[in-house]
C-alpha cells in the first residue's frame, strides 16, 4: 500500500527574502511523513507493506505520475471537503485523477456530520 501526499510547488526564484523564512522545505516533507506513518501505525490488521511518499507540485499530476511509475492497480482518494455535487468536483484534482488515471480509483466523500436524535 502506497499513501501519498503532495505539497504545493514551491516558488522557484533566487530572491534574498525568501532565504529568509524559517522553515526549510525539508522539514516539512519529514513533517508530512511522520504524520502519513502515524496515519497507518500500530495494530491496523494490515499484512501489506506500507510505503510513505510525500511529493511537490500539481496535486492531481502527481498522483498521476506517482501511479504510472509504481505501477498501481487502484487509487483512493479523498474529495474536497466542501461539497460532493458536479459543482464542486468538476475541475478539482479528485476529479482529474478520476478522468485521467489508467487504473480504477474510488473516490470517497467526507462523512456528514451525525445529528442528534430528536425526540
Amino acid at each position: 500500500m502506497h499513501l501519498l501526499h503532495t505539497l504545493p510547488a514551491r516558488l522557484k526564484t533566487d530572491a534574498p527574502e525568501l532565504a529568509m523564512l524559517p522553515l526549510s522545505s525539508r522539514l516539512g516533507f519529514d513533517e508530512i511523513k511522520a504524520r502519513l506513518r502515524s496515519a497507518v501505525s500500530g495494530p491496523t490488521g494490515l499484512r501489506v507493506a506500507v510505503r510513505h511518499e510525500v511529493r511537490e507540485g500539481q496535486p492531481y499530476r502527481e498522483v498521476l505520475n506517482y501511479a504510472e511509475e509504481q505501477a498501481i492497480d487502484l487509487i483512493c482518494m479523498g474529495a474536497s471537503g466542501t461539497g460532493f455535487g458536479l459543482h464542486a468536483l468538476f475541475g478539482s484534482n479528485a476529479d482529474r485523477v478520476l478522468r485521467q488515471a489508467r487504473c480504477p480509483v474510488i473516490i470517497a466523500r467526507p462523512l456528514r456530520p451525525s445529528l442528534p436524535a430528536t425526540s
